[in-house]
């Protein structure tokens, strides 16, 4: 009969107990997760109601926007956070991509998506610069008298909007103010801004 090597038997008693430490280890790891997975979804839970109605009131202002302008859009929450439009009349609504709209439209989306904003954000001021680049006459006529119908509404945050251009004939009200700063030795003194 051979002899038992005590070194071994050691050895294997040791590797038993790692084993069995190991395996405790993963089963508290795994508890942990269950528990953080638990606590994030009672999160979700108590946000995710807030966001939708976030995010429909963004969706329902930039719908009425979009058709005050003869377009389509809406917002749509998804896990890559999409803006849906549709520029041309029996087309389907498609993602806001630079590969798909042209540079205006893309500008048209984002200044009413920002006018969107403001009926659940509230703050004091607005700086707006230059939301018309890359904008036809038609498109930046149209965003121009959102801007002064939203921004002159009773109770509305100030917007600054600062452009190096615009367009002739605008609408305006009794509640806007322009200001035109000239940066040129060649600028007459007493030239003023029509108002129409």
């Amino acid at each position: 009969m051979k002899s038992v090597n005590s070194e071994a038997i050691s050895s294997y008693q040791q590797l038993q107990n790692e084993v069995k430490e190991l395996e405790e280890g993963i089963q508290e790891s795994v508890n942990q997760a269950k528990s953080i997975e638990s606590g994030m979804s009672n999160l979700y839970d108590k946000w995710e109601p807030k966001l939708n109605s976030l995010v429909e009131t963004i969706s329902t202002k930039f719908s009425e926007f979009m058709e005050s302008i003869e377009y389509v859009g809406e917002v749509v929450l998804s896990k890559t956070d999409k803006i849906m439009v549709q520029f041309r009349r029996g087309l389907q609504l498609q993602p806001l991509d630079k590969f798909i709209q042209s540079g205006g439209e893309r500008a048209v989306s984002i200044a009413i998506y920002s006018l969107s904003l403001q009926h659940v954000t509230h703050v004091p001021f607005r700086c707006v610069d230059e939301i018309n680049q890359g904008m036809d006459a038609t498109n930046e006529r149209h965003i121009f008298d959102l801007l002064l119908k939203e921004a002159t509404k009773h109770g509305s945050a100030q917007y600054l909007f600062v452009t190096p251009k615009l367009l002739r004939d605008l609408n305006y009200n009794e509640h806007l103010c322009v200001s035109i700063v000239h940066n040129s030795k060649t600028v007459r003194h007493g030239m003023q801004f029509p108002m129409t």
